[in-house]
């Protein structure tokens, strides 16, 4: 979470939090759908010949692909959102927002990682 300063949150801190939450989310969403492809591949595998259980084995990893394609999707639309509201260049990726304050404005500068 990001420190606000002594005068108060402002709208950089805001885009702090936002791409925090983010960052979070991603972090989550991605171990999460590799643990649900390796419990369809270990359904698969151990099938033995069941056709509902090869079904469901399928059905599982390809949910699991879908649901990350999505989070990814996401990710890529929410940053460029971020960016572009932070009033940045969208199209240099890699990003890090921080907060920037002189003569009591605070401005958001993006900062390559």
């Amino acid at each position: 979470m990001p420190e606000c300063p002594e005068t108060g949150c402002t709208f950089c801190n805001l885009m702090q939090l936002g791409e925090n939450i983010l960052d979070f989310l991603i972090g989550l969403a991605i171990p999460v759908s590799v643990g649900f492809i390796a419990w369809g591949g270990i359904i698969l595998i151990t099938a033995g010949g069941s056709e509902r259980k090869v079904s469901e084995g399928r059905r599982i990893v390809t949910g699991a692909i879908t649901g990350l394609v999505i989070v990814l999707c996401s990710w890529l639309i929410l940053s460029t959102l971020l960016q572009i509201i932070a009033g940045q260049e969208w199209y240099k990726p890699w990003k890090k927002i921080e907060c920037l304050s002189s003569q009591k404005l605070a401005r958001v500068e993006l900062k390559r990682l």
